[in-house]
C-alpha cells in the first residue's frame, strides 16, 4: 500500500547480514535532520498481518502449516519481505493500489514453487541423516560424519542445527567436558541432555552403525534401533532425571535414589556400573 499509510515496522535483522543495525541509524539520522529516509516504503499497512501462514495463504492459495511458513520467513527476517524476495519483483517497494498488487501472475506462480521447495522435505543421494536416521528433511547439512564405508553421510536440518549451535564438532568423542563430541551432541536431541559428563552413554550414530540396505533412512527420527536407544534414554534420565519427560521425572528420580542407596551399600562397587556393557550392547540388529 502507498508510503505512510499503516505504521513503521522496525528494520529486519538477516541471519548472515548484521549491516541493517547501522543502516537503520542512519536513517533516523537522516530522520532528525529532515532528511528522508532510505527505506521509507519500509511500513506495513493497518489491514495487513504479520503471519507469514496467511500471508501465503492469501497470496498463493495454498495451506502451509505455521513451522513450515516460519521456517520460510525466518530465511529473510518478517514474513512480508519474505514475499517480496520470493516474488522476485525488480520493484517490490513501489506503492500498489492493492494490497501486492506489483505481483505478476508469473511472480506468484513463482512463489508457489519456492514455498513448496522451502516446506517440504527432501531426500538426499547421501542417505538419512548420519545422526539420527530420518529419510527425509526441510533442508541438509553437510557433516563430518561418514558411512562404514567412508562415504559422505549428511545431516537434516534438525540435527545440523543442534550441531552448528554446538560449535560444529567433527569427533564422536572428544575427551573434553567442555568441548562436546558428536554423540554428545546427539544426546541432546535424543534425550534432551544439554548437560551431561563426557561419556556417550553406550550411544551409536545411525552413520556408525548402518546396513547398507537401510542407509536410506527411516520415516521418523531416532528410530533405527529402538530397543538400543529406549536403553541409551534410560540411561541418561537414570543419570538426571532433570531431563525425563515431566510425566516421568518423579520415577527418574525415585530410582536414582534406590540405586544411589544400593551403591552406598557396596563397598568396593563401581561408581560408573555397566560401562564396559554400554559398549558391548548390539547395535547390529534391533
Amino acid at each position: 500500500m502507498k508510503v505512510g499509510a499503516g505504521r513503521r515496522l522496525p528494520m529486519p535483522q538477516w541471519r548472515d547480514d548484521r549491516s541493517s543495525k547501522a543502516d537503520d541509524l542512519d536513517d533516523r539520522n537522516r530522520e532528525a535532520h529532515g532528511l528522508p529516509v532510505i527505506d521509507a516504503w519500509r511500513r506495513e499497512h493497518d489491514t495487513c498481518t504479520p503471519d507469514a501462514a496467511d500471508i501465503i495463504m492469501k497470496l498463493t492459495k495454498r495451506a502451509v502449516t505455521p513451522d513450515e511458513a516460519r521456517r520460510t520467513a525466518e530465511r529473510f527476517g518478517h514474513p512480508l519481505i519474505a514475499v517480496h524476495r520470493w516474488a522476485g519483483s525488480p520493484a517490490p517497494m513501489e506503492a500498489a493500489s492493492k494490497p501486492f498488487g506489483w505481483l505478476s501472475a508469473d511472480d506468484l506462480d513463482a512463489t508457489v514453487q519456492v514455498i513448496w521447495g522451502d516446506t517440504r522435505p527432501t531426500v538426499v543421494e547421501e542417505g538419512g541423516c548420519g545422526m539420527c536416521g530420518v529419510r527425509a528433511s526441510i533442508g541438509w547439512w553437510e557433516s563430518p560424519l561418514r558411512w562404514a564405508d567412508g562415504a559422505k553421510a549428511a545431516m537434516c536440518s534438525t540435527c545440523g542445527d543442534v550441531w552448528v549451535t554446538a560449535g560444529r564438532p567433527v569427533d564422536l568423542m572428544t575427551g573434553d567436558p567442555l568441548r562436546p563430541g558428536l554423540r554428545r551432541v546427539a544426546l541432546r536431541l535424543l534425550a534432551g541432555a544439554t548437560s551431561v559428563p563426557e561419556t556417550d552413554f553406550g550411544l551409536r550414530l545411525f552413520a556408525e552403525i548402518a546396513n547398507p540396505s537401510e542407509r536410506a533412512g527411516y520415516a521418523t527420527a531416532w528410530t533405527y534401533r529402538p530397543t538400543q536407544l529406549d536403553a541409551v534414554r534410560d540411561r541418561v534420565w537414570l543419570y538426571a532425571p532433570r531431563y525425563a519427560p515431566a510425566d516421568r521425572v518423579d520415577e527418574y528420580t525415585a530410582r536414582q535414589a534406590a540405586a544411589e542407596e544400593e551403591r552406598a551399600r557396596e563397598i568396593h562397587g563401581q561408581t560408573e556400573p555397566s560401562r564396559a556393557e554400554w559398549d558391548r550392547s548390539d547395535w547390529a540388529t534391533g
